[in-house]
């Protein structure tokens, strides 16, 4: 099996550095309380409240209010019938008020019974004017249906890091612009502005690190699925992006392997011909009665003949959807089918 070293990455406009936030995360007190959300939290929070220009346009982008002439921030604000929410924002313009209960997420799932109860605390807050639950995720864009008078928008963090460049970009001196590429910085260190889409990946090279360690992690939440049974063999990580099984068993002389393939060339193959990284999902080792009578309703072909005899049959990505869509979800989507679709020919 060929698999080449990584060679592409993001770049587009992107900066470089250590964010002095970053550096203040890293001094923070060690008892464990202080999480990722939390500390972005407080940073956003604290360049908004650094100009009042900022918040306003920040707000009318957030929540889609033309009028706005004062914007009150604050923070783990507690709400009617408890409960806190990340980010509390009063807002108000033309005689109409305006409240956004918004919550973040970096690393942790989004719950949709976090975001009921703030949109109930939302519907209980007295008063006209206008209320909007917002949810900032990475990559998974929150889905939550709300009643009317409260309205929900969800966010991805790349779209609020491209707003705030193109804000610095329209204010070259704007007197809040360090801070504001300050926080850029960390949002970038800590994967929450760089977003896998083709372009980044066929034409970048700067943010290669970057990249790499997001691929690495998609292969890790699929890891994290595949449970063999106990005394079936373990897994091993090899260069540049592979996990390969043991055997499963002394009845079954073959594993599994999965990963991502950068020296796939098939001129007919959309993945390879946009510079992108394929994926695939195989089983390999020797054939025999036990294995053969599990995989036989596994619908995979058998490996390209330009594999190593030892791979028996492969599940490739054959093609992604490149209209702007997340590639980091295409190929966690393709890593989970396959998995599942041979796990339950395995019987595990």
């Amino acid at each position: 099996m060929a698999a080449g070293r990584f060679r592409t990455g993001y770049a587009a406009g992107s900066m470089s550095g250590s964010s002095v936030f970053l550096r203040l995360f890293k001094y923070r007190p060690g008892d464990g309380r202080v999480s990722q959300e939390d500390f972005f939290t407080e940073a956003l929070a604290g360049v908004l409240d650094a100009s009042s220009s900022l918040r306003v346009a920040f707000v009318q982008w957030l929540v889609g209010i033309d009028e706005l002439e004062a914007v009150y921030v604050s923070t783990q604000q507690g709400l009617a019938g408890g409960g806190r929410v990340d980010v509390w924002i009063d807002a108000r313009g033309g005689g109409i008020r305006h409240r956004v209960a918004m919550e973040n997420k970096i690393e942790a799932a989004v719950s949709e019974t976090q975001l009921r109860a703030y949109e109930n605390a939302l519907r209980r807050d007295e008063g006209e004017g206008s209320r909007t639950l917002v949810c900032a995720t990475r990559h998974q864009r929150a889905d939550l249906s709300c009643r009317p008078p409260v309205a929900f928008r969800a966010v991805l963090w790349r779209e609020a890091a491209d707003w705030l460049r193109g804000w610095l970009r329209e204010r070259p001196g704007e007197p809040v612009g360090p801070l504001v590429r300050e926080l850029l910085y960390l949002m970038e260190e800590w994967n929450m502005a760089i977003h896998l889409t083709a372009d980044d990946l066929a034409t970048a090279t700067r943010y290669r690190t970057s990249v790499e360690r997001e691929m690495s992690q998609i292969l890790d939440e699929i890891y994290n699925e595949c449970v063999i049974p106990k005394g079936q063999g373990n897994w091993s990580f090899r260069r540049p992006l592979i996990y390969t099984s043991r055997r499963f068993s002394k009845s079954m002389k073959a594993g599994a392997e999965f990963g991502f393939d950068f020296d796939r060339d098939d001129t007919i193959w959309s993945v390879p011909r946009l510079g992108l990284p394929s994926a695939y999902f195989a089983v390999w080792g020797t054939e025999g009665p036990v294995l053969n009578k599990r995989l036989v309703t596994l619908d995979w072909p058998s490996a390209p003949e330009d594999w190593d005899d030892n791979y028996l049959r492969v599940k490739q990505l054959d093609s992604i959807v490149v209209s702007g869509d997340s590639l980091h979800l295409h190929y966690l989507e393709f890593f989970k089918t396959a998995r599942a679709e041979l796990w339950k020919a395995l019987k595990f």
